[in-house]
């Protein structure tokens, strides 16, 4: 766990609930709050997909990083990282965190390339004019050769009923969004995976693993792009 003690005593939540976009995990984890260990584990697994294609000491840009959770994760990977968002409050918050570079702002004003571009839990709070935009100004900030993961949910099994999310994507939406930006050199697609909303796992191409198929329930949560310049 990723855990920041300075960040339990903030001020974090509205009328005893945590503020929409404020989310610090630490919080809801010494509160034992029921969403908690569903959180870590979707975190976990989507920031640690970029193990996977990118070596040690790479920098790393998290766009939307909130507050900064997910960026000290890629920090704990062994990566040189810096977080951006628009909200002041959640960069203020992300600050506590020792040794990564916050950045409050616009990722189309930001002038360094990077090694990699991380969107995580980000795009789908974003209107729908505003998307296309906004992936193109991520891809800019790639060098050659770099690696852009970004997930959304699933519109097709959400139902687009989540008052905090401005515009969620199909998975084909989803995917010509993210192809149309490219030429890129290679293209994955995954998904993260509920078992008896229970389990998670995270699996290539929409494809359950033979050891899960025989759950009753498999609910398809989010779809999740890892592509290459």
């Amino acid at each position: 766990m990723y855990l920041n003690a300075e960040l339990l005593a903030i001020d974090w939540s509205r009328d005893g609930r945590w503020a929409a976009g404020v989310v610090i995990p630490e919080r809801m984890i010494a509160m034992k709050h029921p969403k908690a260990p569903r959180l870590l584990s979707d975190m976990a697994i989507k920031y640690g997909l970029i193990q996977h294609y990118l070596p040690r000491g790479s920098t790393v840009l998290d766009v939307g990083c909130g507050s900064g959770y997910g960026t000290s994760m890629l920090q704990g990977f062994g990566y040189n990282v810096t977080g951006v968002d628009v909200s002041e409050r959640n960069i203020n918050i992300a600050k506590h965190r020792k040794d990564i570079n916050f950045i409050c702002g616009k990722v189309e004003d930001l002038k360094e390339t990077f090694d990699a571009v991380v969107s995580v839990d980000m795009i789908e709070h974003v209107i729908q004019s505003e998307q296309a935009p906004l992936v193109v100004a991520m891809v800019d900030r790639l060098k050659r050769g770099g690696v852009f993961l970004i997930d959304t949910p699933l519109a097709e099994v959400s139902g687009r009923v989540s008052k905090q999310h401005l515009w969620e994507l199909s998975s084909e939406d989803f995917g010509r969004l993210i192809q149309d930006v490219g030429p890129w050199s290679d293209f994955d697609r995954y998904y993260t995976v509920r078992f008896h909303n229970v389990y998670t796992v995270c699996v290539k191409n929409n494809q359950a693993p033979p050891s899960y198929r025989d759950f009753e329930t498999i609910m398809m949560d989010n779809q999740i792009i890892v592509a290459t310049l």
